[in-house]
């Protein structure tokens, strides 16, 4: 019988595509499964009146184009089978010669699909290791085979690549731990035909990976150290982006031992790679890998401790130590923003990482990046308070003490930066020390406490913003102002930051506004952006959450009222009274209870009153703030209640329990005194800090704050005892007077 290979041209008629098209899945499904005969029976057909033939042209393109480049993606038949799973099968590899043995096919070896991938790549990528030779084969002569294997994809990419990833992933996957040796197979095969294909791509092509650099991204180092003893030393430490394999090597900082390697074997190599290869920035923003060693830490996390591991601080240490000891010079190099590695350490809050830089280059206190900043100035604009504690140390203070009161291109000193930005907790820790300054101005003649009142609205305000507080403490620390300030004008002059007309009056200030600059109005028109009818609707929107608590509270207090601990007398002529009436625990129960009432139910009118738009902005934040003020009493007396009302209920019977809830709601009650409120870092400590003795003026606003915070327990635990043990007591006296 006579036999003709079923060939159909780009340029064949219609019917003859027709045909090819309906036997694709034939195709497809024979290819996956490795099953040779199926696929040679589709190809090579008996010649009849039924089977299309079209004659192959030599000026056209390869005469098995049309059939075999059907696949999604863009794969070849070859694609396909190169790429099946299990495709070390001689199935697969007999299918691979089928394909190849029709004329034209060798032009599929290097065929490529929308990634630009060949069969070659797809093999390697599959860990195909008997299918990479027999393609290999397949090519040809050394020339040719050569040329195959040095075939890069649209990223830059040889089949070298997909057989280290393949083995990379195939050693994590337990299913592959007794086949992991494919993939270094996959490796073997390729570098034996031509040893130097690791160094691909050249230096120059800095958007591509070396094979080395996705070893050492994937954390392999046993595929890494086979590339290097494979290539003998000859191979790229090219990144993507400009980075390079020390880059991959710190990013994974659980791995010390890589980046150990990599030195290592640069040092052996030559000065001119490893100094080379420790300064090289990447494209994104210039980050070296010191640089990048000093940002481990600054990533957000899920953990109460923000570090990746107990061993982290340890790995972080010799990470650094290394990289320093290859190249000191690197932590004087800044990237394109103008950041040298410590003020990267600092803006990370990566404290490790700024003493080590300290302690081998003493002089990196010293560096300033691209707008005159110092690392403490970085440290508090991105709101790290642990290096800021750092520097404040006293053990640190007599090397960096100037740094306190340094100043930036700007004029302002790291007081200035941590008011600007309203950070009550970094405020509060520089304000305590005495060497900082209250009364550097810096080049607009702003002092701290200009830029607290520039960055406060004046007539409008949240009661737990920081701000407050912030100014409050310079002014009961006596700070002066600018001299460019002028009382009368001061208002007028921040009248920006509580402006609250419509487009067309703001429109018209900022035409008569002749002292404030358009960037000062603008680093504040966020305070109100969107105008009056944002504010408002912002303002109703709080109310009405606030009224949901406070409603909530009166509720629970008003059910409280009726459900006493201890029950009613049933009998006598009391019946009907509270059994414990007359204890101290039940009436300071039955006033706490009280208070939560009366306070939750004056924040409820307060609030319905701050939640009605037609009144006035500054009315409805009074009653806002107000309402805030009772809320806080009322949920401090709900609680008093509740432990009160164990405590009464238990105390007879197990009084361990009763002392332990009562101990706990006073930890509860803490809660309610929040830290932002001032009690601990503006009213104490950095106000006495700065004065040798309390004056008479502090300890009468002191007083007044604790009795404003303290007014519902006074009352709860004061009146009952006044009740049963003063009044009594007054009265024994005064009968035995007589």
């Amino acid at each position: 019988m006579k036999i003709r290979i079923n060939l159909i041209n780009a340029a064949g008629d219609e019917g003859a595509t027709a045909a090819a098209s309906d036997s694709a899945p034939l195709l497809m499904m024979a290819a996956r499964c490795g099953d040779s005969n199926e696929l040679k029976r589709l190809i090579v057909q008996p010649l009849d009146d039924q089977v299309a033939v079209v004659v192959d042209h030599d000026d056209g393109p390869p005469p098995a184009a049309a059939l075999l480049l059907y696949a999604t993606g863009g794969d070849s038949l070859l694609h396909v089978v190169a790429a099946a799973s299990g495709g070390d099968g001689e199935g697969f590899v007999e299918c691979a010669k089928i394909i190849c043995g029709v004329k034209g096919g060798r032009r599929l070896l290097l065929a490529r699909n929308k990634n630009g991938d060949t069969p070659l790549h797809c093999a390697a990528a599959a860990g195909n290791a008997a299918m990479i030779d027999c393609l290999l084969d397949l090519a040809g002569d050394d020339h040719h085979r050569a040329a195959l294997v040095r075939v890069q994809n649209q990223c830059g990419e040889t089949a070298l690549h997909h057989a280290v990833k393949r083995a990379c992933i195939m050693k994590r996957c337990r299913s592959h731990r007794r086949r992991s040796t494919s993939g270094v197979d996959c490796i073997d095969k390729l570098m034996a035909v031509d040893p130097e294909l690791a160094c691909i791509p050249v230096q120059d092509d800095a958007d591509a990976s070396s094979p080395l650099y996705v070893a050492i991204s994937l954390g392999e180092m046993e595929i890494a150290r086979h590339l290097f003893e494979k290539s003998q030393g000859k191979l790229s430490y090219s990144g993507p982006h400009g980075r390079n394999v020390l880059h991959a090597a710190v990013s994974c900082a659980n791995n010390v031992q890589a980046l150990c390697m990599i030195l290592e074997w640069l040092k052996k190599g030559g000065a001119d790679d490893l100094k080379r290869l420790t300064s090289q920035g990447d494209k994104k923003n210039g980050s070296t890998p010191l640089h990048l060693a000093a940002s481990l830490g600054g990533f957000p996390s899920t953990l109460l401790i923000p570090c990746w591991s107990w061993m982290f601080p340890r790995q972080c240490r010799m990470v650094i130590q290394k990289l320093l000891g290859a190249n000191k010079s690197t932590a004087y190099q800044a990237d394109d923003d103008g950041l040298y590695p410590i003020h990267v350490a600092a803006g990370a809050g990566n404290i490790l990482a700024v003493e080590m830089l300290l302690e081998a280059c003493k002089e990196c206190a010293s560096l300033r990046d691209a707008n005159g900043r110092t690392f403490l100035h970085v440290a508090v604009d991105k709101g790290e308070l642990r290096v800021v504690e750092y520097v404040c140390r006293p053990i640190r203070s007599k090397m960096l003490s100037w740094m306190l009161n340094a100043q930036d291109d700007n004029g302002d000193t790291p007081l200035h930066r941590a008011v600007h930005a309203g950070n009550g907790a970094i405020f509060g820790r520089l304000f305590r020390k005495p060497q900082v300054r209250l009364d550097v101005a810096n080049k607009e003649g702003m002092r701290p406490i200009d830029v607290a009142w520039s960055r406060m609205p004046l007539e409008v305000y949240y009661a737990w913003d920081p701000r407050i507080h912030i100014r409050s403490s310079l002014l009961k620390a006596a700070a002066p102002y600018g001299e460019s300030t002028r009382g009368d004008l001061f208002k007028e002059n921040h009248k920006h930051l509580f402006r609250r007309g419509d487009a067309a009056s703001v429109k018209h200030d900022d035409a008569n506004d002749d002292t404030q600059t358009q960037q000062q109005q603008q680093q504040q028109q966020h305070l109100f952006e969107g105008g009056e009818d944002a504010i408002s609707a912002t303002l109703t929107s709080a109310a009405q959450v606030m009224g949901i608590l406070s409603v909530l509270v009166t509720t629970v207090a008003f059910a409280s009222a009726f459900t006493l601990p201890g029950g009613y007398r049933a009998d006598g002529d009391a019946a009907g009274t509270p059994v414990l009436a007359g204890t101290y625990a039940f009436e300071a129960f039955i006033l706490a209870d009280a208070m939560a009432f009366i306070c939750s139910l004056v924040a409820t009118s307060l609030l319905l009153y701050a939640g009605v738009p037609a009144f006035r902005l500054s009315s409805r934040f009074a009653s806002v703030n107000q309402a805030y003020a009772l809320m806080m009493h009322s949920a401090r007396s709900l609680v008093a209640a509740f432990g009160l009302g164990l405590y009464v209920a238990l105390h007879p019977v197990a009084r361990t329990i009763a002392i332990v809830v009562t101990v706990l709601m006073v930890m509860l009650v803490r809660i309610f005194t929040k830290e932002s409120e001032g009690i601990d870092y503006i009213v104490c400590r950095p106000v006495v800090a700065r004065r040798r003795k309390p004056s008479a003026e502090w300890i009468l606003r002191l007083t007044i704050y604790v009795l404003e915070r303290s007014s519902s327990y006074i009352l709860i635990f004061g009146i009952p005892a006044i009740h049963i043990f003063v009044i009594p007591a007054i009265r024994k006296w005064a009968r035995a007077r007589r």
